[in-house]
């Protein structure tokens, strides 16, 4: 009998093990501002990743308009990390509430800055805010 109960108890707590991922999927409308309101203006953007409790992060992808980073990397109130490859680039900070489905994106990597805006960065912040069509 003891060894019954410890076989399901080891089964048990294996099995809770390998549902601890969580799925997000936000699409929904963004709008993107830079600090001096030299730009402002909305943004398609998509989020799909998935949480690992062991490793404390979201896996996934993110599309800005029509910019794909097929693996990133994130966790709130940290770097958001694209990997191309061996590759890997830190596009911004993330600030993300999993509650709400909300997310805000500081962009602190100068392609990315050029692409979304045709502008060169200044060390300007460029913050994506989802959900959001305005700055109200």
């Amino acid at each position: 009998m003891k060894r019954v109960l410890f076989i399901l108890f080891v089964s048990t707590f294996l099995l809770s093990a390998c549902v601890n991922n969580e799925k997000i999927e936000i699409s929904s409308p963004s709008y993107m501002y830079s600090g001096t309101n030299k730009i402002d203006k909305k943004v398609n953007v998509v989020l799909k990743a998935n949480y690992n409790n062991k490793e404390d992060n979201y896996e996934g992808s993110l599309t800005i308009n029509n910019i794909t980073f097929e693996k990133i990397l994130f966790k709130h109130n940290a770097s958001l990390i694209s990997y191309q490859d061996s590759e890997r680039t830190v596009l911004g900070d993330m600030y993300f509430d999993k509650q709400e489905n909300q997310f805000a994106i500081i962009v602190t990597e100068p392609s990315l800055f050029k692409q979304l805006t045709n502008e060169d960065y200044k060390s300007e912040d460029l913050v994506i805010s989802s959900p959001a069509s305005s700055l109200e």
